[in-house]
Parts: C-alpha cells; sequence; structure tokens
C-alpha cells in the first residue's frame, strides 16, 4: 500500500466542477517551468483552483473524523455491555483497554478510520500542491528579475531593438 502512494503522488488529481463535470489537474504538467514563457495569469488561477480543492477535501476530512467519531461512541456502547467481553471481566465492566481493543477491531469503525486516512492523505497532497505552486511562483519572479537584469545589461538582444 505504501507503494502505491508514492506511484499516485503525482497522477493526475480528479475533481468535479461547478457544472458538475469531471475534470483533471496534472500536477506534473503545472509544475514545468519554462522560463521563456512565464504565465503569471494561470499560476494564481491554478494556485486559487488548488486551494480549493484542499480546503473542500480538508472539510471533507473533517466530516469524516466526526463520523469516526460517532461510530466510535456507539461501538463503545455496544462493547460496554457485551456479553462475551463481561465473561473476560469476571462479570464486571469490561476494562477501558478492552473496549477500546474491541472498536478499533470493529469493521465498522476500521472502514470509517480508513476513509477518514484517505481524505486526509488527498487534503495533504492538495495542501503540497499548492506549496509547490507557490515555490513555482517564486522561481518565475526570480527568472523573470533575472531576465530584465539581463536586458538591461545587453540592450542589443533586446527585441525592440532589432525591430
Amino acid at each position: 500500500m505504501e507503494d502505491q502512494f508514492i506511484k499516485d503522488a503525482l497522477q493526475p488529481i480528479q475533481y468535479i466542477d461547478a457544472n458538475g463535470q469531471i475534470q483533471d489537474i496534472n500536477p506534473t504538467e503545472m509544475l514545468k517551468f519554462d522560463n521563456t514563457n512565464i504565465p503569471f495569469e494561470t499560476q494564481a488561477n491554478a494556485y486559487f483552483l488548488v486551494s480549493r480543492l484542499s480546503e473542500r477535501k480538508r472539510l471533507e476530512f473533517k466530516d469524516m473524523e466526526s463520523q469516526l467519531d460517532a461510530v466510535k461512541s456507539k461501538l463503545y456502547l455496544k462493547y460496554v455491555g457485551d456479553d462475551i467481553l463481561r465473561e473476560a471481566a469476571g462479570g464486571k465492566k469490561p476494562p477501558e483497554a478492552m473496549i477500546n481493543s474491541a472498536v478499533v477491531a470493529d469493521p465498522k469503525y476500521q472502514a470509517v478510520e480508513k476513509r477518514c486516512n484517505a481524505l486526509e492523505y488527498q487534503s495533504r497532497l492538495l495542501n503540497w500542491l499548492g506549496k509547490a505552486i507557490e515555490m513555482k511562483s517564486n522561481l518565475m519572479i526570480s527568472a523573470s528579475a533575472e531576465h530584465r537584469q539581463y536586458m538591461k545589461a545587453n540592450p542589443m538582444n533586446s527585441t525592440y531593438a532589432n525591430q
């Protein structure tokens, strides 16, 4: 499973746009840099899109965490009165460690926890893609400044001088 996370880190990310259409974000394409073509306007759009998707995914993750808490609470109540656990505890209320172990071993809890973990991963991935876009933007600004300095120092290389 760890290998899958590594393999999918730069795979296209699908999302549903405002029109209900499935769209793809290709991180590799989004992060390419060509200092001869510096598209500043698309950087802001890309950053906004990725930030918005990241926040949406974070909200889904937080909602799933709430569901996980609800499942945990229901299972806790179930296992407090469980006859098998009570018998194992000598006819008394099972100890907290025994109840908690039964809760986290329950397939219902594991399914919701797995979904919660996947949403957290997706949220973090989008967050880091946003940071990578910021880094690309900084690189673009530096390259543009270096190009302006070069053109000042070498005015004969300017496209205006050749016309």
